[in-house]
Formats: structure tokens, sequence, C-alpha cells
């Protein structure tokens, strides 16, 4: 099944990295991708999206980012993603969905977090990513969002600390949902629909990932703003 439903959260001045991520949706989709932009009442306009969504968000960066993600409403497919990431390939969905609420789990690669950054986690002391949240927020793909990320946002008002509306909450309230109700997930493969990246990726490496049909690139770090750009400029070329 081909999914034509994209989605992602921005608040602030500069909308140039989510900029880019729906000039990536339009170079692989065209006109045929439905875009939403989920954001507040300040942050500017983004040309090239389907529709804007506009509320008056929270303090809290995560309660933002859920109450914005609840309130769309649609009944069909959409791809929840990070804004600092790019579409790739077109987004084709795996026969057994059913429905079900997709996530991809997070590789084990037995990365220590701070716990005392950037406040202090004593949860998280000596405890590895994979150990905290298991499952990556980076990308969600779920029918009937509304009910599903207001479910996450009253879990993050009731349940958890006044710093995780800051920070780590929508991952952790993910978590906890996702412990209590695995029946209504279905785990689909990482290397197959996400790649994270700190670095660049050249047109050799992206021309691999395209034929691997790999939908979505993601990139983090401090630099990834120009990793970007140079990534979109090589899909520009071998699309």
């Amino acid at each position: 099944m081909l999914i034509k439903n994209f989605a992602f959260f921005w608040i602030g001045n500069d909308t140039s990295v989510p900029n880019l991520l729906v000039r990536s949706i339009k170079l692989v989709y065209g006109e045929d991708a439905v875009i939403y932009y989920l954001t507040d009442n300040e942050t500017p306009l983004i040309e090239g999206v389907t529709k804007t969504i506009r509320d008056n968000l929270p303090k809290g960066m995560m309660l933002a980012r859920l109450k914005a993600y609840s309130n769309l409403q649609s009944s069909e497919y959409v791809v929840f993603l990070d804004a600092d990431s790019l579409i790739i390939n077109k987004f084709y969905l795996q026969e057994n969905a059913s429905d079900k609420i997709l996530i991809v789990g997070r590789k084990r690669e037995g990365y220590i977090i701070d716990h005392n950054y950037p406040e202090i986690y004593p949860e998280f002391r000596n405890k590895t990513q994979e150990e905290m949240m298991p499952i990556l927020f980076g990308i969600i793909v779920t029918k009937n969002s509304n009910t599903f990320f207001s479910e996450l946002l009253k879990l993050l008002k009731n349940e958890f600390p006044e710093r995780y509306h800051r920070w780590y909450g929508d991952q952790m309230s993910l978590v906890y949902y996702w412990a209590n109700n695995q029946d209504l997930f279905l785990e689909i493969p990482l290397d197959s629909y996400f790649y994270i990246t700190r670095s660049k990726i050249n047109s050799n490496e992206l021309y691999d990932l395209r034929m691997k049909k790999i939908p979505i690139v993601t990139f983090k770090g401090p630099e990834s703003k120009a990793f970007i750009i140079d990534t979109l400029k090589h899909l520009q070329d071998v699309i």
C-alpha cells in the first residue's frame, strides 16, 4: 500500500529545515503527497505544504509536540516524522499492517544516556537509550492520529514529572502506552524504512539507499542542516 500522507511539527522563526523536508517530498511524490504542517500561531508559513494546522500550544516542547500531533484528524495512514528528515523514496506499507500503529525499534548501540543533561534525570543513571526509550518517536505511522496522540498527551501530563514536559516526554509517553497496549502496535523493520545519519550522504550512498527502497533519512547532530542541504542536492540528481 502506497502512503501519501506526511506530517511534521515545527515551531520557530527559522523554517529552513522543514522547507527542505517538504522539497524532498515534492521531488519524490510530485503533487500527489498530502503534507500536514503542525505548528503554533506565530511560526511562519511553509511553502508547499497541503495544510497548516495551528494552535496555541503549551510551553513545554514535548507537550507542544504531542498537542500539535493530536490536532491532526485523519482516518487514513499518516507518516509522522521529524522535520530534520528527507523523503528519498515513496513509502509503501507492508501488507500485514491491519490498522495497527506502526513503530520502529531503536538499534542496540549501548549508548549510555547522560542523566545530568539537559536536566537531572536520576532514573537514567547507567541506562542505555534502548533500555529507557526502545521505540523511536521519529517515525510513527498511524490512522486516527487524534485519538492516539491525545492519549500520549494525557499520559505525559498525568504520569510524568514536569521535566519530561520539556525533554524526552514524547518518547517516554510512547513507551509507556506501547508497554500497556502492545496489541495496538506493529513494529516495522528499522533497516527497511529508516536511516539515521550524522553525516551528509553522497550520490553513491543515496543511490544505494534508494535501491534498498528506504523512504526516510533523518539527520542528527549540530551540522545536520548543512548535511540535509547537501543530500537534497544529490537527491535532485539521482531521481
